[in-house]
């Protein structure tokens, strides 16, 4: 295995994710991580273009880093966030998860492998998620979230369809 510019970037991503339970959420300190985090993101896949150093393992190394970044954050801005957002809110994450749990479970079943499109709703749900944390604090939050959660389920029907009408073999999406 050859380590590369691009793993070195989503390596560091790993580091910041693992710091932020020791800092107060929403804390300068935090937010600063975090967006360090986000851009070392963004680095990582245009380096490994640009270098031309993508790889199979790379791309999973970064799902492996995407998973990891959230999974922390959200664990710690969720108490938060259910002292902003009303409880109707909820339903509609839950609504959110479910569809792209279907996508998941249809890519396993038809693909027999995680397969994930990029597409651009996909990208677009991204781009919204990651300065949630940035704007908590403001009076639009709740209109932000809803917003997101929106443009998270008409990805993953759009997913879903996606998924649905190509074939079993050939070239099924794949995370990067």
């Amino acid at each position: 295995m050859h380590v590369t510019i691009p793993d070195i970037f989503t390596f560091f991503r790993m580091i910041c994710a693992v710091v932020l339970p020791f800092l107060t959420p929403l804390s300068p300190a935090f937010l600063i991580i975090y967006a360090v985090s986000g851009v070392s993101d963004m680095l990582d896949g245009y380096l490994a273009r640009k270098l031309g150093q993508s790889s199979a393992w790379g791309a999973k190394l970064d799902s492996a880093a995407d998973l990891l970044l959230y999974t922390i954050a959200l664990s710690l801005l969720i108490p938060i966030m259910r002292a902003i957002l009303p409880g109707w809110f909820w339903w509609l994450v839950g609504v959110a998860l479910l569809l792209r749990l279907a996508c998941y479970f249809l890519s396993a079943v038809k693909f027999h492998r995680f397969a994930s499109e990029h597409s651009l709703l996909n990208k677009l749900t991204s781009i919204l998620i990651f300065p949630a944390p940035f704007f908590m604090r403001m009076n639009f939050f709740v209109w932000y979230a809803i917003l997101v959660c929106l443009v998270s389920c008409c990805a993953a029907i759009q997913e879903l369809g996606i998924h649905l009408r190509r074939p079993t073999t050939g070239t099924e999406g794949e995370e990067e």
